[in-house]
């Protein structure tokens, strides 16, 4: 079973990741942390849906480790 983790601020070394990711790439440290401060961890299984298509979106993915599809 395939599994996504997503990312939060108690991951090691989560804010350098973070100052990775193209969209965060100009934030320094502080502001990568704080970004992760009001991040939170999930897991999930295979053919777990995140979002519904024509759903409105409340929340921003960050996977850590894994894959995500998208279908229409």
């Amino acid at each position: 079973m395939a599994e996504i983790e997503f990312m939060d601020d108690g991951d090691s070394g989560a804010t350098e990741l973070v100052q990775k990711i193209f969209l965060f790439k100009n934030l320094d440290f502080k502001e990568a942390n704080a970004l992760l401060e009001i991040c939170h961890s999930e897991r999930r299984h295979k053919d777990d849906m995140l979002i519904a298509e024509n759903s409105v979106g409340h929340a921003l993915y960050l996977i850590k480790d894994g894959q995500a599809r998208v279908y229409k």
